[in-house]
């Protein structure tokens, strides 16, 4: 079954904040390293990754001012957003709400690359362990380690906070809200 990229913004259907000719542009800026991983990717695998870190973006991220139109599918286009976000001060210039921002598609074009190589959703395999024996059966248990490092990672967050506040997974430590819901505004 074909996917379908919808970027088309405040669209009721849109499924993607960036278009892979965006995210292959994001790339090509970026690390030579993270270029080669992402050039790597089919078109098709590319463009189930930009829904995929549209749609966490979205659940993890609760974004300043209000969505433009109240049945969009996404959380951008927002209105009342201010250029320098959280950090304005002087004079207020806000962001274009007829589009979605360049740092969205980035942090989009970032996440997806990452989710390329890893899924930010699943819990580490040894998560909660501190020692593993076979013979003997010993478990030491490590609580401390069971702590998420988040399902968005520090690169995608430094794109975005100006902007908005990360909602930490369920079993996150400080830092959240705490929750995993949709939040909208």
């Amino acid at each position: 079954m074909s996917l379908t990229l919808i970027t088309t913004p405040g669209a009721t259907n849109s499924n993607s904040y960036a278009t892979v000719a965006e995210a292959n542009t994001y790339h090509d800026s970026v690390r030579e390293q993270a270029d080669l991983v992402w050039s790597a990717l089919h078109e098709g695998k590319k463009e189930r990754l930009l829904v995929m870190a549209t749609r966490l973006i979205d659940e993890h991220f609760v974004f300043l001012g209000h969505e433009k139109n109240s049945d969009q599918a996404l959380h951008w286009p927002r209105t009342g957003v201010l250029k320098d976000g959280k950090y304005a001060s002087g004079l207020v210039d806000t962001i274009d709400n007829d589009t979605i921002p360049q740092f969205v598609k980035d942090a989009t074009a970032e996440f997806a690359r990452l989710l390329s190589a890893e899924d930010t959703t699943a819990d580490d395999d040894t998560a909660g362990f501190k020692q593993i024996m076979v013979q003997g059966i010993s478990l030491t248990m490590d609580q401390s380690s069971r702590i998420s490092k988040g399902v968005i990672r520090s690169s995608v967050y430094s794109i975005l906070r100006k902007y908005g506040d990360y909602i930490a997974p369920l079993n996150a430590g400080s830092g959240g809200i705490g929750q995993n819901r949709t939040v909208r505004s």
